[in-house]
């Protein structure tokens, strides 16, 4: 089930969704590949694996009657599924194996008539996961899509050209295995085939704008004014130990009035990250979007090389940088201990969480991403203390369709849920931390 956001009249929805049952035969009879750690279909240039919806219905919350979505393809198999901002639309992803029609369709859905039409012509590349997210006016979509002049797989001969040579030439790294790995020059010609998408700009009318070159593209996600699209790519050399997330990285931001591109990042392999918790990539790394903001890129560097075993004050820094980034660079914080995760609220607002796996400890901070200072400490205490754990942020999607937190009205309070372990049993609760000072306060507790 999935809310959607809140339209202009203040209403929201409830998608309901119909997951498949036990896989038939005609599923566990579809081709898989594995190669660089993932398992794809040759076919739908989707996932191989896993479970799918079969209907959708929409409900108006808090209590309206149920209505089927009407016009989905016969027999679907709808594999990712998002709310425009609006709330007026929602798009899903349907798999097909039929013989001249395989592949993923993009699908939009009116909410007001709960009718569903397929945008005509669009094959999207799934292997990475989901393909689309919407822009922040909802009248478009940035789309992996699989690249149209590609012409026919490469054909696997089954005879090797010769003996695959592996060489250490004198640099010790880790020995961690891994399954389904590139094994010689043929999986990487059918890695980059099927890997290879074209991000396009997809409206709602069918209108199609390529933005950038082709490439192995993991991840294209639109900047909350609409203006930017940052593109995730990897690219060679490959590894034939390492699954891809492994493999170089290149992040760009390109503007998409101009065409104008930005090399933010472009990461060696990584090969060398020590085979021990809490160690990371050397560098930059976790780039994406400040949820709350209109342009500004955000990214996480090491301290300590990425070697966690090093005794350093500073283990993680957070970078922002705006657009068009060229100018200066600014610090958000220094963290003693790993970055874990980051969730924006607003200009006074945001909430990041660090770890340290040695001692199981685990801090949550309150920052003020226009006025950095000194985070101000609301929990710390141990990943495995259930019963003092003081939960997950609430999230909500703001009007450029980025999740930001939940915050009461003033801006300065955040909602936490939470299981509410305790020695009776769990006690689910709602409760609200002010961002200002160390205090929570529990909204509703269920026994």
């Amino acid at each position: 089930m999935e809310v959607s956001p809140r339209d202009k009249s203040g209403k929201q929805w409830l998608l309901i969704e119909t997951i498949s049952g036990l896989p038939p035969i005609t599923d566990l009879s579809q081709p898989e590949l594995r190669l660089a750690g993932l398992r794809m279909n040759p076919r739908t240039n989707g996932p191989s694996r896993g479970r799918y919806f079969t209907s959708l219905r929409l409900q108006a919350l808090p209590d309206g009657a149920e209505k089927t979505v009407a016009g989905v393809p016969n027999n679907p198999r709808i594999r990712f599924t998002g709310w425009s901002p609006d709330a007026r639309h929602l798009y899903f992803v349907n798999a097909s194996d039929d013989p001249g029609n395989a592949g993923l369709s993009l699908w939009l859905v009116d909410v007001a008539t709960a009718q569903a039409k397929q945008i005509p012509g669009v094959a999207l590349n799934g292997i990475f996961g989901a393909p689309c997210e919407w822009m922040g006016d909802s009248q478009s979509l940035v789309c992996k899509a699989v690249v149209k002049s590609r012409g026919a797989p490469p054909q696997l001969t089954e005879v090797p050209v010769g003996p695959v040579v592996q060489e250490n030439l004198g640099r010790a790294t880790p020995g961690a295995t891994y399954e389904d790995m590139i094994k010689n020059p043929e999986d990487e010609a059918v890695f980059d085939y099927y890997a290879t998408s074209q991000i396009e700009v997809v409206g709602l009318d069918g209108s199609r704008k390529a933005v950038g070159k082709a490439g192995v593209i993991q991840g294209a996600s639109p900047s909350p004014d609409g203006h930017w699209v940052m593109i995730d790519e990897r690219h060679h050399p490959y590894s034939y130990l390492l699954p891809f997330y492994f493999f170089p990285e290149r992040v760009t931001v390109v503007k998409l009035d101009t065409g104008l591109s930005k090399q933010l990042n472009d990461k060696a392999l990584q090969d060398a990250i020590p085979n021990i918790h809490d160690a990371v990539a050397a560098g930059p790394r976790d780039f994406n979007w400040r949820s709350d903001a209109p342009a500004q890129a955000f990214w996480v560097e090491a301290g300590d090389g990425g070697d966690s075993r090093k005794d350093v004050a500073i283990r993680d820094t957070l970078f922002l940088q705006d657009a068009p980034f060229d100018g200066q660079v600014h610090k958000l914080a220094e963290l003693p201990l790993r970055f874990r995760s980051i969730t924006w609220g607003n200009d006074k607002l945001a909430l990041v969480e660090q770890a340290r796996w040695k001692d199981r400890k685990r801090v949550m901070l309150a920052v003020a991403p226009d006025a950095p200072a000194s985070p101000l400490t609301l929990f710390d205490g141990s990943l495995e203390d259930r019963y003092h754990d003081p939960g997950r942020p609430l999230r909500v999607m703001n009007g450029k369709g980025k999740r930001v937190l939940e915050t009461t009205s003033d801006g300065s309070g955040i909602y936490l849920q939470a299981e509410g372990a305790s020695p009776e049993g769990d006690k689910p609760f709602l409760a609200v931390m002010s961002g200002e000072r160390r205090k929570q306060e529990s909204l509703a507790v269920r026994g």
